[in-house]
């Protein structure tokens, strides 16, 4: 019914546990129920008793060792009853209960075991003291301050130095919230630290000690931190960390406090964004990632990363995530992270070659990338963030170099839509900014950077941006490198090739740029890579339905293009393509016809071989009823004599008239297949041997004997089975 409870609990305890195991939820107390159980009202009132218990209320017959030893023999006899402790400082130790018992024990065992009635170890019972104890001279040097009674303030100013830096070892050092929380509570530390902060006729050195010791409690308690927020403490320190005047120190002081804040969950961070901080951190970014600006960047770019919620992905709603995009984009965020990405990449080099044991195994982007997901999906491009400091590992440029590219590209993905962040982003010095960066940086960062040159892509403002910046070759340069190896194209290869086909898809000048730049033998290394996998049933890949439309419409663009296309065997790709199995038969259709009518003696000869008739017979068996196809196929076959001579010479008599005579041919449909029929007989070197093999009279003719004129309502193709009949020098029986 239960997990098995501990031996020895109090009756108390164990009530308290048996209500929180209970199964049905309906049966089990709510949380509320629950803080208000005797066990924990009890062991609070204790805990409360004993850690505000001031040194002066003991009695005079009982000092603090006398108070210890009791502690220390209970401690013992607790121990002498449960266990057998051994360590490298041995004791002997008598029991009280029950006669003479040989134990040992170490003095680490000792202080693990060093507890009074109340539950509270000695460390705890030091720790509270010597918070106490600071902060009563914190308090006194403050307040001396503020009222003016301070004889020489240099000598207070260095007290207060003395006991902030004692108050933070304090803090790092604390190992229980609950002691922390009660002991700061008591002390009334957060009106103490606000109230100094505040104090603006305070030495800037008096203000600084109290801002790092309430970054220090917030960071050692999120209560304690929750009551500095309510006092009102973000402002102040945000404040202190726009005044130009402010001190390195004071500045770090107040980012610790607004990355903690942001760190301790969507509450605490949207009080820090309503407070105006998003601006604030972004300024701090002029520091750059050098010298000693370099850990107030730290601090800022990790604020801002939490503050604007970058790792909950896309699943920020979307219009939070356009409104927090907009102030960034206000505060001109989108140049300086740029800036940044360059100055941390440079950092993560000097790291590198610092440390001579460190081996990068990452190639460079035009390698390819092993990130997986989809554009939109789950990956870090499009889903949840996936940005995470490794453990054990230092805040290095790498690591940092991650955290701006995500941050650059997450900022652009939620202000699409947005008109003020596309406008702040299509700028040609973040472009080219960018793109100086994704030939050198590792494929996770380029990664990144592509996910934001594809969103720009889809911007019809940034296309010519994107042009002179450059982007078409370099986009180029990284297809190439994903597919050089003959692989896949990784993901960096699909973003590439996606961002390349927004960009030049309509323009026939960008179509030449990037057939220039190499993009040709890609294009037809992907088409007859995916045809062979996609002939054996597996389903379409992703990549050719990018690279089809590009490939096709660059028979049109120019002469310096359709000689690559020459040189790298496209008219083969296009005459596979033409293939029903292919799915792309229109496209390629309307691609050869368009090369055709503009340099025939190029690719006719490739047409008149035994597969390019094959699929051309093929595409009109499977494409019967499919109009554009057919009209394709028509215009093809009319711009090559010799080529209808070939097909009525190759079995495409036969099922062209089987689709003109079948009863359940659309009108329109006829009209083509009979168009067709008309361009096969013009150009055929027998007419008369073709009329009589494949019986077109008769079948002509049944056309309008099956049912009669008066059934025939099609009187468009009546007319032109007329003059068909009259070309063959055919009168029509009735």
């Amino acid at each position: 019914e239960h997990p098995p409870l501990p031996a020895g609990i109090s009756d108390s305890l164990r009530d308290f546990l048996l209500l929180c195991f209970k199964r049905d939820p309906k049966d089990r107390p709510s949380a509320e129920d629950l803080m208000n159980h005797s066990w924990l009202m009890d062991e609070h009132r204790a805990l409360h008793e004993t850690w505000t218990r001031p040194s002066h209320a003991r009695t005079a017959s009982t000092s603090a060792s006398d108070t210890e030893d009791v502690v220390i023999a209970k401690v013992i006899d607790q121990m002498a009853q449960n266990t057998t402790l051994g360590g490298d400082d041995e004791k002997t130790v008598k029991s009280n209960h029950g006669g003479k018992m040989e134990r040992k024990f170490s003095n680490e065992d000792l202080a693990n075991w060093m507890k009074n009635d109340t539950g509270v170890t000695k460390a705890q019972i030091d720790f509270n003291a010597r918070v106490v104890e600071i902060m009563d001279r914190l308090r006194d040097d403050f307040a001396s301050i503020a009222q003016g009674k301070a004889q020489d303030t240099a000598v207070v100013v260095s007290s207060i130095e003395k006991a902030g830096e004692e108050f933070l070892e304090a803090m790092e050092n604390a190992t229980s919230v609950l002691v922390t929380n009660e002991t700061l509570l008591a002390t009334r530390a957060c009106g103490i630290f606000t109230s100094a902060i505040a104090d603006a006729s305070s030495p800037i050195i008096a203000r600084t000690v109290a801002l790092e010791c309430a970054a220090g409690a917030s960071i050692a308690s999120r209560d304690v931190l929750g009551s500095f927020v309510t006092l009102g403490v973000l402002p102040l320190a945000l404040d202190l960390l726009r005044a130009k005047e402010s001190s390195m120190r004071v500045k770090l002081a107040a980012l610790r406090l607004c990355r903690t804040t942001a760190k301790a969950g969507p509450v605490f961070t949207r009080c820090l964004v309503a407070c105006g901080a998003l601006p604030i951190l972004v300024g701090v970014l002029d520091y750059g990632f050098s010298g000693n600006g370099r850990e107030l960047t730290k601090y800022a770019l990790g604020a801002i990363y939490v503050a604007a919620e970058i790792e909950r992905g896309d699943q920020l709603p979307k219009q939070l995530g356009q409104t927090v995009s907009l102030a960034l984009a206000r505060a001109d965020m989108f140049p300086k992270l740029v800036s940044l990405l360059g100055a941390t990449h440079t950092a993560s080099l000097e790291d590198e070659s610092l440390d001579a044991s460190v081996q990068d195994d990452e190639t460079r982007s035009e390698g390819g990338s092993s990130f997986t997901g989809s554009i939109g999906g789950t990956g870090s491009i499009g889903g949840t963030s996936s940005m995470s400091r490794p453990r054990g590992v230092s805040s290095s440029g790498k690591y940092y170099r991650e955290l701006v590219a995500e941050t650059l590209y997450r900022i652009a993905k939620r202000g699409e839509g947005c008109a003020e962040v596309s406008a702040a982003l299509v700028d040609i010095r973040i472009i080219h900014g960018v793109l100086a960066q994704l030939s050198v940086v590792p494929r996770s960062t380029a990664t990144k950077i592509l996910g934001l040159i594809h969103l720009l892509s889809r911007e019809t403002a940034a296309l010519e941006v994107l042009q002179n910046a450059g982007a078409v070759p370099k986009l180029v340069k990284c297809l190439e490198g994903s597919y050089k190896t003959g692989g896949a194209g990784g993901r960096n290869g699909e973003i590439s090739l996606r961002a390349l086909h927004n960009l030049c898809a309509v323009n026939k000048e960008r179509q030449e740029q990037a057939a220039m730049a190499g993009l040709i033998p890609i294009l037809v290394q992907i088409v007859d890579t995916s045809t062979r996998t996609s002939s054996d049933g597996s389903p379409v890949p992703q990549a050719l339905t990018l690279a089809v439309p590009l490939l096709c419409a660059m028979a049109s663009t120019s002469r310096k293009t359709r000689e690559s296309l020459e040189k790298h065997g496209a008219l083969d790709a296009y005459v596979t393509l033409a293939s029903v199995s292919s799915g792309w038969t229109l496209s390629a259709l309307d691609a050869i016809g368009s090369w055709l009518a503009i340099e025939p003696w190029k690719v006719e000869a490739r047409l008149l071989e035994s597969d390019a008739i094959s699929s051309l017979v093929e595409a009109l068996e499977e494409s019967t009823s499919q109009a554009n196809v057919l009209e394709a196929l028509l215009n093809l076959i009319g711009k090559s004599p010799r080529l209808c001579q070939a097909l009525a010479n190759e079995g495409f008599i036969p099922p062209l008239m089987d689709a003109i005579t079948d009863v359940n041919t659309k009108p329109t449909i006829r009209l083509t297949l009979l168009k067709t029929l008309g361009v096969l007989h013009e150009h055929a070197q027998r007419p008369k041997e073709l009329i009589i093999r494949h019986d077109v009279v008769a079948r002509l003719k049944s056309l309008f004997n099956a049912a009669g004129d008066a059934r025939q309502s099609e009187t468009m193709v009546e007319q032109l089975v007329e003059k068909i009949l009259r070309s063959m020098r055919l009168t029509r029986v009735v």
